[in-house]
Protein backbone atom coordinates (compact mmCIF):
# COMPACT_ATOMS: atom_id res chain seq x y z
CA UNK A 1 0.00 0.00 0.00
CA UNK A 2 1.41 3.79 -0.87
CA UNK A 3 -0.18 7.10 0.57
CA UNK A 4 0.89 8.62 -2.89
CA UNK A 5 -2.29 9.42 -5.02
CA UNK A 6 -3.69 11.32 -7.00
CA UNK A 7 -4.79 14.19 -5.04
CA UNK A 8 -1.62 14.74 -3.05
CA UNK A 9 1.15 13.91 -6.05
CA UNK A 10 2.26 15.34 -8.75
CA UNK A 11 4.83 14.61 -11.47
CA UNK A 12 7.32 17.09 -13.13
CA UNK A 13 9.48 16.16 -16.70
CA UNK A 14 11.39 19.30 -17.99
CA UNK A 15 12.18 18.72 -21.29
CA UNK A 16 14.24 20.73 -23.33
CA UNK A 17 14.81 18.94 -26.62
CA UNK A 18 17.80 20.11 -28.05
CA UNK A 19 18.93 16.57 -29.32
CA UNK A 20 16.78 13.59 -31.24
CA UNK A 21 18.04 11.25 -28.36
CA UNK A 22 16.34 13.34 -25.43
CA UNK A 23 13.18 13.18 -27.73
CA UNK A 24 13.50 9.26 -28.08
CA UNK A 25 14.48 9.20 -24.40
CA UNK A 26 11.54 11.19 -22.95
CA UNK A 27 9.30 8.67 -25.31
CA UNK A 28 10.37 5.77 -23.41
CA UNK A 29 10.33 7.45 -20.05
CA UNK A 30 6.13 7.51 -21.03
CA UNK A 31 6.32 4.46 -22.61
CA UNK A 32 7.26 2.87 -19.15
CA UNK A 33 5.66 4.91 -16.70
CA UNK A 34 2.51 4.06 -18.60
CA UNK A 35 3.32 0.76 -18.82
CA UNK A 36 3.60 0.73 -14.72
CA UNK A 37 1.56 3.50 -13.22
CA UNK A 38 -1.21 4.15 -15.87
CA UNK A 39 -3.83 2.70 -13.43
CA UNK A 40 -3.08 5.42 -10.80
CA UNK A 41 -3.72 8.70 -12.75
CA UNK A 42 -1.51 10.93 -11.54
CA UNK A 43 -1.04 14.49 -12.54
CA UNK A 44 1.77 13.87 -14.89
CA UNK A 45 3.37 17.44 -16.14
CA UNK A 46 5.70 17.52 -19.09
CA UNK A 47 7.61 21.28 -18.91
CA UNK A 48 8.26 21.82 -23.02
CA UNK A 49 10.76 24.13 -23.04
CA UNK A 50 11.84 22.76 -26.72
CA UNK A 51 9.97 25.34 -28.93
CA UNK A 52 11.84 28.49 -26.56
CA UNK A 53 14.87 26.75 -27.09
CA UNK A 54 14.11 25.94 -31.26
CA UNK A 55 13.65 30.00 -31.50
CA UNK A 56 16.67 30.48 -29.14
CA UNK A 57 19.07 28.49 -31.24
CA UNK A 58 17.89 29.98 -34.62
CA UNK A 59 19.13 33.31 -33.30
CA UNK A 60 22.41 32.60 -32.26
CA UNK A 61 24.30 34.22 -35.60
CA UNK A 62 22.87 37.19 -34.56
CA UNK A 63 23.55 36.60 -30.63
CA UNK A 64 27.09 36.05 -29.94
CA UNK A 65 27.08 36.08 -26.40
CA UNK A 66 23.88 33.64 -26.68
CA UNK A 67 24.07 31.83 -22.98
CA UNK A 68 22.88 28.46 -25.12
CA UNK A 69 25.77 28.48 -27.29
CA UNK A 70 28.37 29.36 -24.21
CA UNK A 71 27.02 26.33 -22.13
CA UNK A 72 26.86 23.89 -25.17
CA UNK A 73 30.56 25.47 -26.12
CA UNK A 74 31.55 23.63 -22.54
CA UNK A 75 30.84 20.02 -23.96
CA UNK A 76 31.70 20.58 -28.17
CA UNK A 77 33.09 23.79 -29.85
CA UNK A 78 30.49 23.26 -32.74
CA UNK A 79 27.64 25.16 -33.18
CA UNK A 80 24.35 23.51 -31.16
CA UNK A 81 21.75 22.26 -33.85
CA UNK A 82 18.34 21.70 -32.87
CA UNK A 83 18.14 18.37 -34.20
CA UNK A 84 14.52 17.55 -33.36
CA UNK A 85 11.01 18.77 -35.66
CA UNK A 86 9.07 21.06 -33.75
CA UNK A 87 5.95 19.98 -35.80
CA UNK A 88 6.93 16.10 -34.37
CA UNK A 89 7.40 16.88 -31.05
CA UNK A 90 3.50 19.02 -30.92
CA UNK A 91 1.61 16.07 -32.90
CA UNK A 92 3.32 13.47 -29.88
CA UNK A 93 2.51 16.12 -27.29
CA UNK A 94 -1.05 16.34 -28.68
CA UNK A 95 -1.56 12.73 -29.08
CA UNK A 96 -0.58 11.79 -25.76
CA UNK A 97 -2.77 14.53 -24.00
CA UNK A 98 -5.53 13.39 -25.76
CA UNK A 99 -5.49 9.28 -24.92
CA UNK A 100 -4.31 10.48 -21.30
CA UNK A 101 -6.37 12.77 -19.19
CA UNK A 102 -4.13 12.63 -16.53
CA UNK A 103 -1.05 13.86 -18.70
CA UNK A 104 -0.57 17.41 -19.25
CA UNK A 105 1.92 19.68 -21.69
CA UNK A 106 3.20 23.53 -20.23
CA UNK A 107 4.90 24.89 -22.58
CA UNK A 108 7.35 27.50 -21.31
CA UNK A 109 7.83 30.86 -22.86
CA UNK A 110 11.39 30.96 -22.70
CA UNK A 111 14.65 28.16 -22.10
CA UNK A 112 15.27 28.08 -18.49
CA UNK A 113 18.36 26.16 -17.14
CA UNK A 114 17.82 22.67 -15.12
CA UNK A 115 17.82 24.12 -11.61
CA UNK A 116 16.12 27.16 -13.14
CA UNK A 117 12.73 25.35 -14.57
CA UNK A 118 12.73 22.93 -10.97
CA UNK A 119 12.70 26.34 -8.99
CA UNK A 120 9.89 27.32 -11.17
CA UNK A 121 7.75 24.00 -11.13
CA UNK A 122 7.64 24.00 -7.50
CA UNK A 123 7.58 27.26 -6.87
CA UNK A 124 4.92 28.52 -9.52
CA UNK A 125 3.38 25.22 -10.77
CA UNK A 126 2.67 23.00 -8.50
CA UNK A 127 -0.38 22.67 -6.31
CA UNK A 128 -0.12 19.38 -4.43
CA UNK A 129 2.13 17.92 -1.76
CA UNK A 130 4.25 15.69 -2.97
CA UNK A 131 5.97 16.55 -6.50
CA UNK A 132 8.13 13.66 -8.38
CA UNK A 133 10.95 15.46 -10.74
CA UNK A 134 12.11 13.02 -13.01
CA UNK A 135 14.74 13.54 -15.27
CA UNK A 136 13.64 13.21 -19.24
CA UNK A 137 16.07 11.08 -20.36
CA UNK A 138 15.38 8.30 -17.62
CA UNK A 139 13.41 4.77 -18.14
CA UNK A 140 11.58 3.46 -15.81
CA UNK A 141 12.30 -0.63 -14.88
CA UNK A 142 9.78 -1.87 -12.69
CA UNK A 143 6.41 -0.78 -10.48
CA UNK A 144 7.78 -0.67 -7.49
CA UNK A 145 8.58 2.87 -6.67
CA UNK A 146 5.88 4.29 -4.71
CA UNK A 147 5.31 1.53 -2.60
CA UNK A 148 9.01 1.48 -1.69
CA UNK A 149 9.30 4.99 -1.26
CA UNK A 150 6.08 4.45 1.56
CA UNK A 151 7.51 1.67 2.85
CA UNK A 152 11.19 3.00 4.09
CA UNK A 153 9.17 7.10 5.02
CA UNK A 154 6.06 6.41 6.81
CA UNK A 155 3.67 9.28 5.72
CA UNK A 156 4.36 11.00 9.47
CA UNK A 157 7.63 11.09 8.29
CA UNK A 158 6.81 14.10 5.98
CA UNK A 159 6.46 16.48 8.49
CA UNK A 160 10.27 17.99 9.05
CA UNK A 161 11.47 16.03 5.67
CA UNK A 162 11.97 18.12 2.64
CA UNK A 163 12.61 15.35 0.00
CA UNK A 164 13.48 12.13 -1.03
CA UNK A 165 16.50 11.28 -3.51
CA UNK A 166 20.00 9.81 -3.94
CA UNK A 167 21.91 11.35 -1.76
CA UNK A 168 25.47 11.52 -3.06
CA UNK A 169 28.38 12.92 -0.55
CA UNK A 170 30.48 14.98 -3.35
CA UNK A 171 31.87 17.40 -1.03
CA UNK A 172 35.27 15.45 -0.80
CA UNK A 173 35.72 13.47 -3.71
CA UNK A 174 38.39 15.09 -6.42
CA UNK A 175 39.54 17.67 -3.50
CA UNK A 176 43.29 16.70 -4.13
CA UNK A 177 42.98 16.77 -8.03
CA UNK A 178 44.66 19.58 -9.17
CA UNK A 179 43.65 21.57 -12.63
CA UNK A 180 45.26 23.86 -14.92
CA UNK A 181 42.63 26.50 -16.33
CA UNK A 182 44.49 28.60 -19.15
CA UNK A 183 42.75 31.80 -17.57
CA UNK A 184 43.62 31.21 -13.83
CA UNK A 185 46.09 29.88 -11.65
CA UNK A 186 45.68 26.32 -10.61
CA UNK A 187 42.94 24.96 -8.75
CA UNK A 188 41.59 22.48 -6.83
CA UNK A 189 37.97 21.06 -7.52
CA UNK A 190 35.60 20.42 -4.68
CA UNK A 191 31.43 19.59 -4.73
CA UNK A 192 28.70 20.00 -2.54
CA UNK A 193 26.69 17.21 -1.18
CA UNK A 194 23.18 17.28 -3.05
CA UNK A 195 19.97 15.00 -3.82
CA UNK A 196 20.43 13.72 -7.73
CA UNK A 197 17.10 15.24 -9.48
CA UNK A 198 17.01 12.34 -12.34
CA UNK A 199 14.16 10.51 -9.74
CA UNK A 200 13.73 13.10 -6.61
CA UNK A 201 10.27 13.55 -4.61
CA UNK A 202 10.31 17.47 -2.84
CA UNK A 203 7.67 17.84 0.38
CA UNK A 204 6.35 21.46 -1.90
CA UNK A 205 4.31 22.05 1.45
CA UNK A 206 7.59 21.73 3.49
CA UNK A 207 9.46 23.48 0.68
CA UNK A 208 7.09 26.88 0.15
CA UNK A 209 6.82 26.97 4.44
CA UNK A 210 10.59 27.54 4.55
CA UNK A 211 11.08 29.64 1.67
CA UNK A 212 13.18 27.20 -0.16
CA UNK A 213 15.61 27.82 -3.40
CA UNK A 214 16.14 24.99 -5.99
CA UNK A 215 19.24 26.60 -7.46
CA UNK A 216 23.25 25.95 -8.15
CA UNK A 217 26.06 26.80 -5.51
CA UNK A 218 29.07 28.34 -6.18
CA UNK A 219 31.77 29.01 -3.19
CA UNK A 220 35.42 30.04 -4.68
CA UNK A 221 37.59 29.86 -1.75
CA UNK A 222 41.42 31.62 -1.98
CA UNK A 223 43.98 29.40 -0.21
CA UNK A 224 46.18 31.77 1.51
CA UNK A 225 48.22 29.10 3.18
CA UNK A 226 49.22 28.15 -0.46
CA UNK A 227 52.85 30.03 -1.73
CA UNK A 228 50.65 30.59 -5.45
CA UNK A 229 47.51 31.24 -3.48
CA UNK A 230 45.39 28.76 -5.24
CA UNK A 231 42.31 28.29 -6.04
CA UNK A 232 39.19 25.78 -4.56
CA UNK A 233 35.97 26.15 -6.54
CA UNK A 234 33.47 24.37 -4.83
CA UNK A 235 30.48 23.29 -7.00
CA UNK A 236 26.85 22.46 -5.85
CA UNK A 237 25.26 21.20 -8.63
CA UNK A 238 21.17 20.55 -9.30
CA UNK A 239 20.00 19.59 -5.89
CA UNK A 240 22.38 20.92 -3.61
CA UNK A 241 20.49 23.66 -2.43
CA UNK A 242 18.30 21.09 -0.95
CA UNK A 243 20.78 20.20 1.23
CA UNK A 244 21.90 23.27 2.27
CA UNK A 245 17.84 24.36 3.19
CA UNK A 246 17.14 21.05 4.61
CA UNK A 247 20.53 21.32 7.22
CA UNK A 248 20.03 25.28 7.82
CA UNK A 249 16.10 24.62 9.20
CA UNK A 250 16.89 21.30 10.71
CA UNK A 251 14.63 19.45 8.16
CA UNK A 252 15.39 16.26 7.13
CA UNK A 253 15.97 14.45 3.78
CA UNK A 254 15.69 10.72 2.74
CA UNK A 255 17.73 9.04 1.09
CA UNK A 256 17.06 5.91 -1.90
CA UNK A 257 19.02 4.14 -4.50
CA UNK A 258 17.02 5.40 -7.42
CA UNK A 259 18.95 2.38 -9.57
CA UNK A 260 16.53 0.08 -8.34
CA UNK A 261 13.83 1.75 -10.21
CA UNK A 262 15.50 3.43 -13.32
CA UNK A 263 18.11 3.61 -15.79
CA UNK A 264 19.32 6.97 -16.33
CA UNK A 265 20.78 7.94 -19.76
CA UNK A 266 22.92 10.36 -18.92
CA UNK A 267 23.30 13.83 -21.14
CA UNK A 268 20.56 12.95 -23.39
CA UNK A 269 20.50 16.94 -24.76
CA UNK A 270 24.40 17.36 -25.78
CA UNK A 271 24.80 13.90 -27.07
CA UNK A 272 28.20 12.30 -26.67
CA UNK A 273 30.22 14.37 -24.16
CA UNK A 274 33.94 15.11 -24.26
CA UNK A 275 34.63 14.34 -20.57
CA UNK A 276 37.81 16.71 -20.36
CA UNK A 277 35.74 19.52 -21.26
CA UNK A 278 33.06 18.68 -18.58
CA UNK A 279 35.68 18.89 -15.76
CA UNK A 280 36.67 22.50 -17.61
CA UNK A 281 33.93 24.58 -17.37
CA UNK A 282 33.44 25.24 -13.31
Amino acid sequence: MTYFNSDNTEIFVPFLGLKESEFECLRKLIETYLSFYEHCKIPFFIIDQSKALHDEINGLERKNNNAVFKLHERYSKEMPSFENNPEKISAYFNELTRKYSFINVITLGERLFHSQCLNHVLNNLSTRKFNLIFDSDIELLNGQFWEAVAISFPETSWDTMLAVGEFADELLQDSGNVYKDSNSDCYRKMRFPRLYPHMLIVNNEVFKRYGVDFKLLFLNVIDACKENRNEIRVLGDCGSSLVFWAAYHGLSIGHIDANQWMVHNKSASFGNLDVKNVYKWW
